[in-house]
Formats: structure tokens, sequence, C-alpha cells
């Protein structure tokens, strides 16, 4: 079953984060790997979603998970999902523990492909090196 969770804030302020944010990692969620790709998932409470958004500098991939519920964005967990390289193949699945998944990827050309509530929905992301890319998964 996928949990949501809600805020209160709007996805655009939520996706404006201050500069000069300064928050320890120390209540970032375990650091994961599958292959040679390295991913954090979670973002659950005011603690680690600030540790989570202050650390997507050091990823080269932040996705974000949230579904519009009336006039609020609700943040969405457990929602499976696949990242492939521009040769198709699987470079991670995973299912997400919070609304953020960080990912540090080789730079190259991938799809992200995610399912909430039976709809599917596919991004594109160009990692450079050096570079961050951002993707937001909003279902209506």
């Amino acid at each position: 079953m996928m949990k949501t969770i809600r805020f209160r804030r709007s996805l655009a302020a939520m996706l404006m984060f201050g500069a000069g944010l300064s928050v320890a990692y120390a209540d970032m969620p375990p650091v994961q790997h599958q292959g040679p790709v390295t991913f954090v998932s979670g973002g659950v409470g005011q603690d680690e979603s600030d540790s989570m958004k202050a650390a997507e500098k050091d990823y080269s991939l932040t996705l974000l998970f949230a579904q519009r519920q009336g006039t609020e964005s609700v943040y969405t967990a457990d929602v499976p999902v696949t990242i492939t390289d521009s040769k198709g193949a699987t470079v991670l699945q995973t299912t997400t523990k919070g609304p953020y998944l960080l990912v540090q990827l080789p730079p190259g050309s991938y799809k992200i492909s995610s399912t909430y509530n039976g709809k599917e929905m596919v991004h594109q992301a160009t990692v450079s090196k050096g570079s961050h890319s951002r993707a937001v998964f909003e279902w209506q």
C-alpha cells in the first residue's frame, strides 16, 4: 500500500530551497547501493526532509514524488521507480521510502519511470559530470 504524507507548503515553495541551508546530514536515511549506483530514499518528517534537501548537491539526480489532492500537494512514499540507461539496461529499481530519492549516476541519458495508483509517469534526465538533474513526479 502506498503512503501519502501531507504537507502545508505548496509544491512550488517546497522546490525552492534557500541558499545557505545549513542542515547536518545526521537525520539522513541510510545510503544504499545497487551495483555501481548509490542512492538514498526518504524525507519523512521535517528533520529528515531538511537533511535530504541539504544533501541534494551531493547527488547527480533528485527525484521528488507528490500527488495533488484538491489545492494541496501530498508527499508520496512506497512508489516503485525504475531508472534505465540509454541502452535500455536497468541501473536502479527500488521502491521509495519517502518523497525524495537522491541518486548518484554516471554521466549519461536516463529514462525514469514510476507508477502511483496505477498511473505511470516517465521522465528523461541527462546527467553530466559535475551537474545536478531533478525530476518531479506529481500525479493529479
